[in-house]
């Protein structure tokens, strides 16, 4: 496959939340699961703007994070983010 990962994870974990990364041209989401782990699978290679968009009834901000470079056969890992 020639794609890479992008993983992290998400606090607070009691906050549904949806993880997208975004090339311009190609867009994949994923939603963080109960431990607020995510996986952003199957990207190309390039440079990416993952957007963290937490529930909106959760009062919390939109976080987005630029040049997140990704690599085939890579994982990158954005670690712990945390939303407020």
């Amino acid at each position: 496959a020639l794609s890479g990962v992008i993983v992290g994870s998400i606090i607070p974990i009691d906050v549904q939340t949806e993880i997208t990364a975004s090339n311009g041209t190609d867009s994949i989401s994923a939603f963080a699961d109960s431990d607020g782990n995510f996986m952003l699978v199957g990207l190309p290679e390039g440079s990416f703007t993952v957007t963290i968009t937490p529930d909106e009834t959760s009062g919390l901000a939109e976080q987005i994070i630029e040049d997140v470079v990704v690599s085939v056969g890579e994982t990158t890992d954005l670690g712990q983010i945390t939303l407020n």
